[in-house]
């Protein structure tokens, strides 16, 4: 199975969902829960059982459809593997793995720059004075500068990388 296989099954899934939705939509368009008195067409436990099976179809159907969403997701995820795999070498690894270990400390490096443009003063503490074009961009800066902290994630995950890149290189 290839990924635009996988693609191909979850259409399928999601028009398989739309079915049990659509039914579930309409039943429950035409039976309304509510007192006997405003849907004379079906008494009580009829009309009980008929909004059960409404929730119970659209439940389903939506269900069906997050299935759907999910495979597409794997299936986008499956593409870019495979052509990583296709087209990889150590070095493309290794270059990979330093964008992923340095990428949140240049965006808070980013964020610095431009807070010193401004005249502003940004810190762990805060920020202040980031005027750009009549607005307050400190707050917007201030969450910049806080994703320096993912590079406790990050680098460990760089160096994995790089890792794996040399273990690659020496295997090959």
């Amino acid at each position: 199975m290839t990924p635009n296989n996988f693609a191909n099954l979850a259409t399928g899934v999601a028009l398989a969902a739309l079915i049990p939705a659509l039914c579930g939509w309409l039943l429950m368009w035409l039976f309304k829960p509510g007192p006997v008195s405003e849907n004379v067409s079906l008494d009580p436990v009829k009309q009980r059982f008929a909004v059960k099976l409404a929730m119970l179809l659209t439940m389903g159907g939506g269900g069906l459809l997050g299935v759907a969403f999910v495979m597409y997701i794997v299936a986008g995820f499956w593409w870019l593997g495979s052509l990583f795999v296709n087209y990889a070498s150590p070095a493309i690894l290794a270059i990979l793995s330093v964008v992923i270990a340095l990428l949140p400390l240049s965006i808070a490096a980013i964020a610095g720059f431009i807070a010193k443009r401004l005249g502003g003063n940004l810190n762990e503490a805060g920020v202040s004075g980031c005027i750009w074009r009549g607005r307050d961009v400190g707050p917007i800066l201030y969450q910049m500068f806080m994703v320096a902290w993912l590079s406790m994630f990050s680098i460990g995950l760089g160096l994995l990388g790089l890792i794996a890149a040399g273990i690659w290189a020496l295997l090959r």
